[in-house]
């Protein structure tokens, strides 16, 4: 759901330049190069995602050498 929001937010940036972009040429149809910009949009996401981590809670985090509050 994460990168489906992500896909449409990026879609909508600028106003819809990504949409306004497509050129209708020969045989190109709209629906293949919006399931390739969608997949480009994902992979982007896949990598934002790994280079962000896993985000913890700070409250989770611990120093067992403390013994006290």
């Amino acid at each position: 759901m994460d990168r489906y929001a992500f896909v449409l937010d990026r879609l909508r940036a600028r106003n819809f330049r990504r949409l306004r972009r497509f050129q209708p040429r020969g045989s190109a149809r709209f629906t293949t190069w919006l399931v390739l910009v969608s997949r480009r949009l994902c992979l982007d996401h896949r990598r934002l995602a790994d280079l962000m981590g896993e985000r913890g809670d700070v409250a989770e985090l611990t120093d067992d050498a403390v013994s006290g509050p």
